[in-house]
Order: structure tokens, then C-alpha cells, then sequence
């Protein structure tokens, strides 16, 4: 009896389990896949004006903001300033001049004359005794400083003259002038009373408000030598007094002259702002104007 009732039982779960179903089955599927790779790392993150890095390879990020711009011009206006300055003739500079003059023995012996001075130019090259000679004297000459000022009016200058006796003789009583060639006023008269044989002097002289010409007109006036005595010397018709003209540290009051290169304006303008509401110690300029005017008086 329980034999059939366990049959029984399989054959409805049987029945039951194989019954036709009238609605089809589904599913859901979510399915993922990858379609890009990349990397990101702080940097593809924050701005570089951000970020500071450090020699620790560890960054800092610094967040800045302007809050205001401010500068000296907004509360403080510099007036325009005007400086002026003045270039005279007297600025000009001319070279220093020197200018010599020989006087050789043989013409010494030529203005001579007479039985002296054919001995002397007849013994060239020997040894004679030279006798006491007085009067002595040269023809005027010219000395040429054209080819640095025609003329000028000089305020202040120098003038050094200087006689080597390259005689082999003493010279004695040594009188000179120079004058002004065309207007012929005299700039100077002077003497040098002794200049021993193969020796030189100088005489410095100053010069005071004064026209002087580029060509002067220059002479020996007199000078004379007590000789040789009983001593022969050795002649030498090219050995000569010489006669050297410098003029030197010249300030001038007007000029026709050749003026060298030089700088007119090599100086430094103090300029002070006056009337400034703050205290102002330096400053550094950024923008401006500067206009430069230049008038010229020169003919």
C-alpha cells in the first residue's frame, strides 16, 4: 500500500515539473569594457602658475590675487624741469704752439763780415780761436702759427722762450722782441744776459688781454760773445743759437682759429625739484620727453 502511494506521489511531482510554460524567459546584462587609457597626475590637475616646485620634488601650490596696483605717479607729479647751459669760446681749447728759429754760426759769420767772418767760414770742419764779437744781430723773421689761429683777442695765455746756444762759444747780452706782423703792436722785449756754450735757458712770460696775430714778426736785436780767448774750438758753420717760441694755456675772448676735436660739454647738471608735496630721495624713470635746443652765436 505505501508502494503506491510513494508511485503516486512521483507521478503528480512528474506531471506537475513537466508542465509547459506559457511565458518565455529573459535576463538582464550589464557588460563593461575598456575603450581608453591614460595616466593623470597633479599636474594635469592644478594650473602651473599654482604650483612652486620645491628641490625636494615636493610642490607647494601658491594662490596669489592683485588687489590693488599702485605706483609714485598716482599720488605725485614731477613738474618739467629746465636746465640751460651756456658754451663760450673761452670753453674752446687751441693746441699749444711751438715754433723754433735757428741762427747758425755761418750765418753769424756772413752778417760778420770782414776778416772774422771769411776765417770763420773758411775754417769749417778745423779748429780755430775765436775772437771777442760784438754787435751781432739777425735780420727779422717770421713766426708762423697761421696754421693754428689766424688771430685771437687772448684773455690770459703763456709764452716761453727759450735760446740753446749751440755755439762753441759763450753768448752774452741776448736781446729779442716779437711783435704782431700786420697790426705791429709788441708782445715782448726781453734779454738773456749770459747762456754758456752747449747750454739752454727759458723765459716764461705771461700774456694779459692781448691781440695776437698767427704771424708774428720776430729778431735778434743784438747779442755779442767774449770768444774763445787763447783756446781753439772746433768750427762747425752748422751749429747754431736756436730760438724756440711756445704758446700755451690760452684763454680766449674771440679767435679765427683751428679748433682740435674736443668735447664741448662733458658735465653733470645737478637738477632740484622744488615744491614736491612728499620727500622725494631718488626715483627711476620709466617714461618722459626730453627735448634738447641748441642756439649757435658763432658767425
Amino acid at each position: 500500500m505505501k508502494g503506491l502511494l510513494s508511485i503516486f506521489f512521483v507521478c503528480i511531482i512528474l506531471i506537475i515539473g513537466c508542465r509547459r510554460l506559457e511565458d518565455k524567459p529573459s535576463w538582464d546584462v550589464d557588460v563593461y569594457t575598456p575603450l581608453l587609457k591614460t595616466d593623470l597626475d597633479i599636474y594635469d590637475i592644478l594650473i602651473d602658475s599654482l604650483m612652486e616646485e620645491q628641490s625636494d620634488n615636493s610642490i607647494d601650490l601658491v594662490y596669489k590675487n592683485k588687489l590693488f596696483y599702485y605706483t609714485i605717479d598716482s599720488f605725485l607729479q614731477i613738474p618739467d624741469k629746465v636746465i640751460e647751459k651756456v658754451i663760450r669760446i673761452d670753453n674752446l681749447v687751441i693746441d699749444d704752439k711751438t715754433i723754433e728759429y735757428p741762427m747758425t754760426l755761418g750765418q753769424i759769420a756772413r752778417a760778420e763780415g770782414g776778416l772774422i767772418g771769411t776765417l770763420i767760414l773758411a775754417n769749417h770742419g778745423n779748429s780755430m780761436q775765436i775772437p771777442p764779437l760784438n754787435g751781432l744781430s739777425t735780420d727779422p723773421f717770421d713766426v708762423d702759427a697761421t696754421g693754428f689761429f689766424q688771430q685771437a683777442t687772448i684773455d690770459t695765455g703763456k709764452i716761453d722762450v727759450t735760446i740753446h746756444n749751440g755755439l762753441p762759444v759763450d753768448a752774452d747780452s741776448i736781446m729779442y722782441y716779437f711783435k704782431n706782423k700786420n697790426l705791429g703792436q709788441l708782445i715782448l722785449r726781453d734779454t738773456f744776459i749770459h747762456i754758456p756754450a752747449g747750454m739752454t735757458q727759458t723765459h716764461t712770460f705771461t700774456m694779459t688781454n692781448i691781440v695776437l696775430e698767427g704771424l708774428l714778426k720776430a729778431e735778434l736785436e743784438n747779442f755779442k760773445t767774449n770768444g774763445s780767448g787763447t783756446a781753439s774750438v772746433p768750427i762747425d758753420t752748422n751749429n747754431a743759437i736756436v730760438l724756440t717760441i711756445k704758446v700755451y694755456d690760452l684763454d680766449l675772448i674771440d679767435a679765427t682759429a683751428y679748433f682740435p676735436s674736443q668735447n664741448l660739454i662733458n658735465d653733470t647738471l645737478p637738477s632740484v625739484l622744488e615744491g614736491l608735496d612728499a620727500l622725494l630721495t631718488e626715483s627711476t624713470v620709466k617714461t618722459g620727453h626730453l627735448s634738447v635746443e641748441m642756439i649757435s652765436t658763432v658767425p
